[in-house]
């Protein structure tokens, strides 16, 4: 549903082989060109791909990405990428839980078995601000409301979350 596809970006650059990689094993810089070696599918051979002029087209393509993901409106739904960068880039963590368990479909889905919270990378141990978010059938945030002593909270400071609620959250990773 996103006006803009990274998939795109990738397939107009010098990156498209990244298409089909399921792991990059490494990445060298060698002047301005970039060895990457990498796994596709089951795979154990790694092999590498020379990208002339590649720290250049890289900075390129950074620079399109930050370009769509600081553009406002409704051109792309945060995934758990972003969650990890948010939480990277102003040390926070999210509180996360969702309507459906990872890795289900809607016909099987059975909430009162499965877990509802969900961990993400990136995860900090002691952030300045727990963020409480709805993770709608896997494809969307909304904010979560806990209730803790009568009032209403979508965030915590890191002295006040539940310490419950944390250890869940901890047990996720």
């Amino acid at each position: 549903m996103d006006q803009w596809s990274m998939l795109a970006l990738l397939r107009k650059s010098p990156f498209e082989f990244l298409t089909t990689v399921n792991v990059v094993v490494d990445v060298q810089v060698l002047d301005d060109a970039l060895q990457v070696r990498f796994q596709e599918g089951d795979s154990t051979v790694t092999p590498s791909k020379r990208i002339c002029s590649g720290v250049a087209a890289l900075a390129k393509l950074q620079h399109e990405v930050a370009v769509q993901l600081e553009t406002c409106g409704n051109r792309h739904w945060p995934t758990d990428v972003d969650i990890a960068a948010l939480s990277d880039e102003l040390n926070v963590s999210f509180i996360m839980a969702g309507n459906m368990r990872p890795n289900m479909s809607v016909a099987s889905e059975d909430t009162a078995s499965g877990k509802v919270l969900h961990a993400y990378v990136g995860m900090k141990e002691n952030p300045c601000l727990w963020l409480c978010l709805y993770y709608v059938d896997e494809m969307r945030f909304q904010a979560l409301i806990f209730e803790k002593d009568g009032e209403c909270h979508a965030c915590f400071e890191p002295d006040a979350a539940p310490p419950t609620l944390l250890e869940k959250v901890a047990a996720c990773r």
